[in-house]
């Protein structure tokens, strides 16, 4: 299960909160942003419950995230960026 993460995070945890998920196994990627959004990530589960278990228990438990929304992401047109 891959799943697309929007995270509104407060500014002075921005950083940490984004190492702290680069060093989740279950990130493919954390990128910050300049939405309302802050940060943006990508999460690979094996299915539906470690998902879930990921994102109550791992992420849930960070302080200074104020809102997550979570997007399936269901197929990929494009996968791998070009190298510039």
């Amino acid at each position: 299960m891959q799943c697309l993460l929007w995270l509104t995070v407060v500014p002075a945890r921005l950083d940490g909160i984004a190492r702290t998920l680069a060093g989740h196994p279950e990130a493919a990627f954390v990128g910050s942003t300049t939405c309302p959004h802050n940060l943006v990530a990508i999460a690979v589960c094996r299915d539906a419950g470690a998902l879930h278990t990921y994102l109550t228990d791992r992420i849930g438990s960070l302080d200074g995230i104020d809102r997550m929304e979570t997007v399936m992401i269901t197929s990929y047109t494009k996968r791998a960026a070009p190298a510039v």
